[in-house]
């Protein structure tokens, strides 16, 4: 998991990556671009699923399960193998064993690997959360500004790794 790419100006510096309280991710191997809230008090990022139902292909553990870009959008249903199940506190609280699935996150020139909680976010804003394992680049989250980088990276085609990765849904 320790893949990480930053497309950059020559005269960029890493240490130059700036979050805003909120972004625009792109997660480009399920085909989804939406808005994500930075949290940097959770450690783990967390994605909106509803409907998800377990079962094994290949001898491994998937998880198939309904998401959306946001509540007023038509549900997407996707298919992914699970990465690992994790125990974690809920917002209000709770500890809730969680499906963990794995895939490229985009934000503005940051490119790279992240695992994601699958979690009922219906009554959140966002349906993504970005928590703090997700940023093992060097960033600074900057909570009283929103959408600091640009629009992601569109094209599968701008990452030599992501060109041979045929997306793992149901559409």
């Amino acid at each position: 998991m320790n893949e990480t790419l930053i497309k950059k100006s020559p005269t960029a510096k890493p240490s130059e990556i700036r979050l805003g309280a909120k972004e625009w991710v792109k997660l480009p191997e399920l085909n989804l671009t939406l808005r994500a809230k930075v949290d940097t008090g959770a450690k783990t990022s967390s994605l909106h699923a509803l409907n998800l139902r377990t079962f094994e292909q290949d001898q491994q553990l998937w998880v198939e399960f309904d998401t959306w870009v946001a509540p007023d959008e038509e549900l997407i249903q996707l298919r992914l193998p699970v990465v690992t199940q994790r125990h974690v506190r809920s917002s209000n609280g709770v500890l809730q064993e969680r499906l963990v699935i794995e895939t490229w996150l985009h934000i503005g020139a940051l490119q790279q690997k992240v695992q994601l909680t699958l979690a009922d976010r219906s009554r959140m804003k966002y349906s993504m959360l970005l928590g703090r394992s997700a940023m093992r680049h060097p960033v600074i989250v900057e909570p009283s500004r929103s959408y600091i980088q640009s629009a992601p990276i569109h094209s599968s085609s701008d990452h030599p790794a992501l060109a041979a990765h045929q997306p793992n849904s149901v559409r």
